[in-house]
């Protein structure tokens, strides 16, 4: 149980945001993974699977992603503050 709380201690000091799927944690590398792995040509159902979040949450990210004109260079750039302002409508 120690392990359990530990985790979720060291989880929580992620930069992390509320996904739509049952309110699931994801981190803002997760993001930046899901993005990455879009510009890459990789499905989204296998983007969803690798990343471990539903592939609609996936669908939203990318959607965000291309709605707000970033080439993935820009985004990656950005610091964890800055990443969220584009995404804070699925944040």
């Amino acid at each position: 149980m120690i392990a359990v709380e530990a985790a979720y201690f060291f989880r929580s000091e992620l930069p992390i945001a509320l996904g739509s799927m049952a309110n699931t944690i994801i981190s803002l590398s997760q993001i930046r993974q899901i993005i990455r792995m879009y510009m890459q040509g990789v499905s989204k159902l296998s983007i969803a699977v690798r990343t471990g979040v539903s592939r609609n949450t996936a669908k939203k990210y990318i959607q965000a992603f291309k709605d707000n004109g970033f080439t993935f260079e820009e985004l990656n750039e950005l610091n964890d503050i800055e990443l969220e302002e584009p995404f804070w409508a699925i944040l």
